[in-house]
């Protein structure tokens, strides 16, 4: 069973989970709804646990400017359990209030998705992320070895320099079946590696 939902403006409140626990994808997508916060994003990745069939989940929260840290984290909390899920796909592009800590919390959750092959994280214009935080998150994404492409969007982060682009790719050099990585980072081109 596979599902697809566009909910603009109406927030999380008005979808339910309920019956949808044989779901295998799932995508949904509030991009640029003003009325998802951290509250409906905390229940909504609550029922989530419940779909533990799910194998591909797309949850596109860009420009949802209520979102910070705590949204973050209760999304990482409802994803965690989902151990069939092999692929991820995340957008919170210019959700200014998410920081260092947000993409470490969440990324320390992801280590418990251990069958996730292709991940692909778009952080880009969230101006309080910065080389701390990436270094973090790289780390956490280290552990999960089954994963074969990555793509992790950061541009318009202004906290991340040059040189910590520069060691994205020796970082995750530990993935043995890692064979595509593609970052975005600020104004710089495209880097996109077959490893």
């Amino acid at each position: 069973m596979s599902s697809n939902y566009f909910i603009p403006n109406k927030g999380i409140k008005s979808l339910s989970l309920i019956g949808l626990a044989s779901l295998t994808n799932f995508h949904l997508d509030f991009y640029g709804c003003r009325k998802i916060d951290n509250f409906e994003l905390e229940k909504f990745s609550s029922d989530l646990k419940s779909i533990s069939t799910l194998t591909n989940l797309s949850l596109i929260l860009s420009h949802c400017n209520q979102i910070d840290d705590k949204g973050l984290i209760s999304v990482s909390d409802g994803i965690q359990d989902l151990k069939a899920l092999s692929k991820l796909d995340l957008a919170f592009n210019n959700c200014k209030q998410i920081t260092d800590n947000g993409i470490t919390n969440f990324a320390s959750n992801l280590k418990n998705c251990q069958n996730l092959v292709n991940l692909i994280l778009d952080f880009s214009n969230c101006p309080m992320i910065t080389n701390k935080g990436l270094k973090t998150m790289l780390k956490h994404i280290k552990s999960l070895t089954l994963l074969s492409d990555l793509t992790l969007n950061f541009q318009y982060c202004d906290g991340i320099d040059e040189q910590k682009i520069a060691s994205v790719s020796v970082q995750l050099q530990d993935l043995k079946l890692l064979n595509r990585l593609t970052c975005y980072f600020k104004n710089f081109p495209k880097i996109e590696k077959k490893l």
